[in-house]
C-alpha cells in the first residue's frame, strides 16, 4: 500500500460521531463518494460512513483510497478503520501499519486509536510509540496534535510534555503548557508561563488560559465576541463554552451572521446536553 504525504484539508472536521450499521449494498455508493465527490468534507463523511459495513472489502477499498488521499481524508479513513465494524475485519491491522510505519496526522490518529481500542500489549505499545515520536519531532502542528491526543497520566508522555514546554517553538510550548495545566503539581507554573506568553501577544496562550478557566483570560476572550471577524467571534465562543461560561457565549445566538448563530447554537446545546 502506497502511503505518501498530502496537504491537510478539512476532512478531519468530519470525524465526530459513530456511523450507523449499514447493509453491504450501501458500501459501493459511499466508497464512490469518498473517491469522487468534489467536496473534501463529503469525502470524509462518506469514508467514515462506510465503516458501518462490516466487510473486509471495505477495508481494502479504503486502503486503496488512502494511497491517494490528502491528509484530512487519511485521518478520516484511519478513524473508519478503527470503528468496531471494520476493526475486527482488518481495520485494526491497517491502523497498526499506519502507526508503525508513517508520520504525520494520520499516524497520530492511528496511535491514539490503538490506545483507545485496548487489546494486545504490542498494539498499544505501537500506538504509544507513534504518539511519543510525533510529540518529539516533525512539523509543529503535528507535535501539537500528538500532545493533545496523548494520555497525560503516562510517565513517558509527561516527561515528553515537560521537555516540549521548554522549547522555543511557541505553538509547541503553548500546547505542552496547556497539557501540564491538567496536572495538579505543575498547574501553577504552567499557568504562570502561559500568562507571560499571553502578555507577550501569544493569543493561543490567552485562549488556552481561558479554556482552563483563568478569570483574567476569560475576560480578555469575552471581548473577542465583538470582533468584526466571524471566525474570531466563534473561536472566542468555543473557548467560553469550554470554560463553562455559557451566558457569555450565548451572546452569539443573536449574531448578525446566520452561520455564526447556527454554530453557536450547536456548540452551546452540545456542551449543555446531559
Amino acid at each position: 500500500m502506497a502511503r505518501g504525504g498530502g496537504a491537510r484539508r478539512s476532512g478531519g472536521e468530519a470525524r465526530r460521531g459513530a456511523p450507523e450499521v449499514l447493509p453491504p449494498a450501501d458500501s459501493s455508493a459511499l466508497l464512490e463518494a469518498a473517491r469522487l465527490d468534489p467536496n473534501p468534507v463529503a469525502q470524509a463523511i462518506a469514508a467514515r460512513a462506510a465503516a458501518g459495513v462490516a466487510s473486509a472489502d471495505v477495508v481494502v477499498a479504503l486502503r486503496d483510497r488512502y494511497a491517494t488521499a490528502d491528509e484530512g481524508l487519511r485521518q478520516s479513513i484511519v478513524d473508519a478503520w478503527g470503528r468496531p465494524e471494520l476493526a475486527k475485519v482488518g481495520g485494526r491491522r491497517e491502523i497498526v501499519a499506519v502507526a508503525e510505519n508513517e508520520r504525520g496526522a494520520a499516524a497520530i490518529e492511528a496511535g491514539a486509536l490503538l490506545l483507545q481500542m485496548g487489546g494486545d500489549a504490542e498494539a498499544r505499545a505501537i500506538g504509544q510509540r507513534a504518539l511519543l515520536r510525533a510529540m518529539g519531532e516533525g512539523l509543529s502542528r503535528d507535535r501539537v496534535l500528538a500532545m493533545g491526543r496523548a494520555t497525560i497520566g503516562d510517565r513517558d508522555v509527561l516527561e515528553a510534555i515537560h521537555k516540549a514546554a521548554r522549547e522555543p517553538d511557541v505553538p509547541v510550548k503553548i500546547a505542552a503548557l496547556t497539557r501540564l495545566g491538567e496536572v495538579a503539581q505543575a498547574r501553577a507554573q504552567a499557568w504562570a508561563e502561559l500568562r507571560k506568553l499571553a502578555d507577550g501577544g501569544a493569543r493561543d496562550a490567552l485562549f488556552a488560559l481561558a479554556q482552563a478557566g483563568d478569570p483574567a483570560a476569560v475576560d480578555g476572550v469575552t471581548k473577542e465576541l465583538s470582533s468584526t471577524h466571524a471566525e474570531a467571534r466563534l473561536r472566542a465562543m468555543n473557548a467560553l463554552v469550554t470554560a463553562g461560561r455559557f451566558a457569555s457565549a450565548a451572546d452569539l445566538l443573536a449574531d448578525a451572521h446566520p452561520g455564526v448563530r447556527m454554530r453557536a447554537s450547536c456548540a452551546v446545546l452540545s456542551a449543555r446536553a446531559p
